[in-house]
């Protein structure tokens, strides 16, 4: 079980680290668009999920959607879906939508690792 205190760290640090430190996300951003990136991979292989990017070119520059997927090891076919972009629209930093629903979707992961 997770204290009050590590979950807010845990939910709060990757909206300072996008929205804040990388800010906009975007193709005329590509770099800061690529840390985005690695930042959720580094989360989800954290968490002991296996990672799939489906790389596409917008506008000449590379871009990775990322899927992530933690196999179970109990519930037969029950299956969970659920998402999040890491991407923002230019002159924002994102962190409403973008980043809290990325932060989300890591502690989602960290928590489904630990249940059967």
């Amino acid at each position: 079980m997770t204290d009050a205190s590590t979950l807010e760290r845990r939910l709060r640090d990757p909206v300072v680290a996008l929205a804040g430190t990388t800010g906009e996300r975007h193709i005329w951003r590509a770099q800061a668009l690529n840390a985005a990136a690695q930042v959720i991979r580094g989360t989800f292989a954290q968490a002991a999920c296996v990672g799939l990017a489906q790389g596409h070119e917008t506008q000449g520059v590379r871009r990775e959607n990322l899927e992530a997927t933690l196999p179970g090891a109990g519930r037969g076919a029950d299956v969970l879906v659920t998402g999040a972009h890491g991407d923002t629209v230019q002159r924002s930093p994102g962190a409403d939508a973008n980043a809290r629903g990325v932060a989300a979707l890591m502690e989602i992961a960290r928590a489904l690792r630990e249940v059967d």
